[in-house]
Protein backbone atom coordinates (compact mmCIF):
# COMPACT_ATOMS: atom_id res chain seq x y z
CA UNK A 1 0.00 0.00 0.00
CA UNK A 2 1.03 3.65 -0.79
CA UNK A 3 0.83 5.65 1.74
CA UNK A 4 1.11 9.84 1.21
CA UNK A 5 1.26 12.31 3.64
CA UNK A 6 -1.05 15.31 2.98
CA UNK A 7 0.26 19.27 3.00
CA UNK A 8 -2.39 19.47 6.35
CA UNK A 9 -0.11 16.57 8.11
CA UNK A 10 -2.58 13.96 7.54
CA UNK A 11 -2.13 10.67 5.33
CA UNK A 12 -3.44 9.47 2.45
CA UNK A 13 -5.52 6.56 2.34
CA UNK A 14 -6.94 8.05 5.96
CA UNK A 15 -6.43 5.18 8.41
CA UNK A 16 -9.55 2.46 8.50
CA UNK A 17 -10.44 0.33 11.73
CA UNK A 18 -12.13 -2.14 8.92
CA UNK A 19 -9.25 -3.05 6.94
CA UNK A 20 -8.36 -6.40 7.76
CA UNK A 21 -5.64 -6.76 9.64
CA UNK A 22 -2.71 -7.43 6.61
CA UNK A 23 -4.28 -4.04 5.34
CA UNK A 24 -4.09 -2.09 8.33
CA UNK A 25 -0.56 -3.42 8.81
CA UNK A 26 0.83 -2.61 5.61
CA UNK A 27 -0.53 1.29 6.04
CA UNK A 28 1.08 1.75 9.47
CA UNK A 29 3.92 0.14 7.60
CA UNK A 30 3.55 2.80 4.86
CA UNK A 31 3.24 5.69 7.65
CA UNK A 32 6.80 4.60 9.56
CA UNK A 33 8.50 4.27 5.98
CA UNK A 34 7.23 7.74 5.19
CA UNK A 35 8.77 8.96 8.70
CA UNK A 36 11.91 7.10 8.36
CA UNK A 37 12.91 6.77 4.58
CA UNK A 38 12.67 3.17 4.98
CA UNK A 39 11.58 0.52 2.68
CA UNK A 40 8.81 -1.66 4.43
CA UNK A 41 7.29 -4.84 3.18
CA UNK A 42 4.77 -6.74 5.06
CA UNK A 43 4.29 -10.48 4.13
CA UNK A 44 1.45 -12.79 5.45
CA UNK A 45 3.33 -15.86 7.01
CA UNK A 46 0.84 -17.90 5.03
CA UNK A 47 2.11 -16.02 1.87
CA UNK A 48 5.45 -17.69 2.48
CA UNK A 49 6.37 -20.94 0.62
CA UNK A 50 9.86 -22.61 1.76
CA UNK A 51 11.00 -26.24 1.33
CA UNK A 52 10.20 -26.91 5.26
CA UNK A 53 6.40 -28.83 6.02
CA UNK A 54 4.69 -26.95 8.48
CA UNK A 55 3.31 -28.66 11.59
CA UNK A 56 0.13 -30.54 11.24
CA UNK A 57 -1.01 -27.97 13.50
CA UNK A 58 -2.43 -24.86 12.17
CA UNK A 59 -1.52 -21.29 13.99
CA UNK A 60 -5.14 -19.87 15.56
CA UNK A 61 -3.90 -16.31 14.39
CA UNK A 62 -2.34 -15.14 10.87
CA UNK A 63 1.52 -14.23 11.48
CA UNK A 64 3.65 -11.71 9.43
CA UNK A 65 7.25 -10.93 8.71
CA UNK A 66 8.65 -7.66 7.26
CA UNK A 67 11.49 -7.08 5.54
CA UNK A 68 13.11 -3.02 6.45
CA UNK A 69 15.10 -1.54 3.59
CA UNK A 70 18.23 0.87 4.20
CA UNK A 71 20.36 2.64 2.31
CA UNK A 72 22.59 -0.08 2.93
CA UNK A 73 20.98 -2.80 4.80
CA UNK A 74 18.06 -4.88 4.38
CA UNK A 75 16.87 -6.74 7.76
CA UNK A 76 14.05 -9.54 7.93
CA UNK A 77 11.75 -10.40 11.02
CA UNK A 78 8.95 -12.96 11.80
CA UNK A 79 6.81 -14.69 12.36
CA UNK A 80 4.86 -12.33 14.78
CA UNK A 81 1.55 -11.47 15.71
CA UNK A 82 -0.12 -8.24 13.99
CA UNK A 83 0.15 -6.52 17.37
CA UNK A 84 3.61 -7.94 17.69
CA UNK A 85 4.21 -6.35 14.28
CA UNK A 86 2.46 -2.75 14.61
CA UNK A 87 4.65 -2.61 18.01
CA UNK A 88 7.45 -3.54 16.64
CA UNK A 89 7.10 -0.41 13.94
CA UNK A 90 6.49 1.45 16.16
CA UNK A 91 10.33 0.57 17.80
CA UNK A 92 11.77 1.40 14.56
CA UNK A 93 10.35 4.44 14.50
CA UNK A 94 11.31 5.92 17.46
CA UNK A 95 14.77 4.16 17.22
CA UNK A 96 14.94 5.98 14.03
CA UNK A 97 13.90 9.28 15.44
CA UNK A 98 16.33 8.51 18.59
CA UNK A 99 19.57 8.18 16.15
CA UNK A 100 18.99 11.89 14.52
CA UNK A 101 21.14 14.58 15.04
Amino acid sequence: MTVTKNTDGSHSPAYNENWPHPTQLEWHAGIVALETGLRIEVRKSSDIRTGIQPATEKPTEETYHLRLHGPRTSTGIGPMSFHDAWNYLDGVKAGVAAAQP
